[in-house]
């Protein structure tokens, strides 16, 4: 499994990173896991086709990790010219979701009649589900509830990846990171009491139980950048590329 990593920065731009997307290649699929309001600049700036994305795993309503999707699916027709089918894949309520932001953005988008059939694929908290020979289930973790926020965790090609969405700390990381090859999570602070952020200290303490044989950190505030030096953890870097 080969990730790139589209954007890895939170809402606000910080350190000028893009905001989240992770490109993920695996020997049948391409996919996307979060689409956030920059995602298409930040593809066409790696240098990714976008007609190559299959699938995008969404993990809960916020712009900054699904905003881009009106701007894939305009691109994709207007543009691009797709012609095979894309696969959005999220938490329950998704299809309404998506309909209501491209609406918000360009009125009348929703019901185009696009060049390419789009599937919805809503997924409850503790159902697995296969997508496009993607294995996926969905884990409810501490954010803004109006978001629907959900970890998601993956596996194909015999790989698992695990990503936390955004949350303060809570114990269904456990399981969603367990025997995992590959845990991204978010880590907004250093240290203190942010709500529905993670921050650094606490991340440690229970790094051990977290049972991934590698973590990534993602969604670094301003003052994470600041003490990025002092860190025992990697950190996700826009434009790279991790093996699994």
């Amino acid at each position: 499994m080969e990730i790139t990593i589209i954007g890895s920065g939170d809402a606000f731009g910080s350190g000028g990173k893009f905001n989240t997307c992770f490109y993920v290649q695996s020997t049948q699929n391409h996919f996307l896991i979060d689409c956030g309001a920059s995602s298409l600049l930040a593809l066409k700036k790696t240098l990714i086709n976008p007609n190559t994305v299959d699938t995008i795993f969404i993990s809960h309503f916020h712009g900054d990790h699904f905003g881009g999707l009106p701007f894939f699916i305009l691109d994709a027709h207007l543009v691009q010219k797709r012609t095979s089918p894309l696969t959005i894949v999220g938490p329950i309520g998704l299809q309404s979701r998506v309909v209501e932001i491209m609406e918000a953005l360009f009125r009348g988008s929703s019901m185009i009649d696009f060049s390419f059939q789009i599937f919805y694929h809503e997924v409850a908290e503790g159902e697995l589900k296969i997508v496009n020979g993607i294995e996926v289930s969905y884990y409810s973790v501490v954010h803004a509830i109006e978001s629907s926020p959900h970890g998601l965790r993956v596996r194909v090609d015999g790989k698992a990846l695990a990503y936390s969405g955004d949350t303060e700390w809570t114990e269904n990381l456990i399981p969603l990171a367990s025997d995992t090859d590959l845990f991204i999570v978010e880590c907004y602070n250093f240290k203190g009491d942010l709500k529905f952020h993670m921050n650094y200290e606490v991340l440690r303490k229970n790094q051990q139980r977290l049972a991934s044989k590698k973590i990534l950190l993602t969604h670094l505030g301003e003052d994470m950048i600041k003490q990025k030096n002092a860190l025992e953890m990697e950190v996700c870097e826009d434009g790279k590329t991790v093996f699994v």
